[in-house]
């Protein structure tokens, strides 16, 4: 009980972003990932370089944006703590596989 309760304190506590905070933060993403690319495009070396580069910053930018999970995943808790302390005779799935299969 305590660790559900614990839980529920983070989520209700998380506090909306600001309208300065999110411009701030799009405007420092956006500068930076701007001059990573021109100074990708201006490097004086061949295109394959160029290229792996590129890639290198594509797949730094998307690894980011995946590990950082907006605000959605902040305030919803993947499985409630009591969920987990629960055997596995009494977690609602098994007694959802037990109640679909009727003995004979």
């Amino acid at each position: 009980m305590a660790a559900q309760l614990h839980t529920n304190q983070l989520v209700s506590s998380a506090q909306p972003h600001s309208t300065a905070w999110v411009i701030q933060t799009w405007a420092s993403f956006i500068l930076a990932v701007g001059g990573m690319g021109i100074g990708i495009v201006y490097l004086p070396v061949n295109g394959w370089t160029k290229g792996y580069l590129g890639m290198g910053l594509a797949f730094t930018v998307g690894s980011t944006l995946s590990l950082a999970k907006p605000h959605a995943i902040a305030t919803k808790p993947i499985a409630s703590p009591r969920a987990l302390t629960k055997p596995a005779s009494k977690r609602s799935s098994t007694n959802t596989i037990r109640s679909s299969n009727p003995s004979p």
